[in-house]
């Protein structure tokens, strides 16, 4: 299995900004409902940025300045080949008018992750309990 939280800070090569938190999550394609690992970023632009996490290619990125995050489906398995215990959710992004579906392999990566989002939104509707 896959370690999907790799707590690092470095520079990031595309924009030169140090990322506020780094680690992998698996994501769903919005055109190819295929599920993908994929690094993500998270900047203090306000952004989320996400890569291949072998090429480091850029696949895309998320204006984070104003999203909630909701509880997302667990379709019995079918998540990315994620395990059982994984945790699903659903970061809407009201500026980009998008929803990135997203999976964690476990717990403490998804709350490390809440906690570096919240950190790096204007408007602080993240559930960090």
């Amino acid at each position: 299995a896959v370690s999907l939280w790799h707590w690092r800070m470095f520079s990031n090569k595309t924009t030169n900004e140090v990322p506020v938190g780094e680690g992998l999550f698996r994501k769903q394609g919005s055109n190819v409902k295929s599920w993908k690992v994929r690094k993500y970023s998270l900047l203090s632009s306000y952004t989320l940025q996400y890569s291949d996490p072998l090429s480091n290619v850029i696949k895309g990125n998320m204006n984070i300045s104003n999203v909630t995050v909701r509880e997302g489906a667990r379709e019995n398995g079918k998540n990315g080949g994620a395990p059982k215990e994984a945790i699903a959710m659903d970061i809407c992004s009201f500026d980009d008018s998008r929803t990135l579906e997203v999976v964690f392999d476990a717990i403490e990566e998804a709350k490390q992750f809440l906690l570096v989002l919240h950190k790096c939104t204007r408007k602080h509707n993240i559930p960090v309990s």
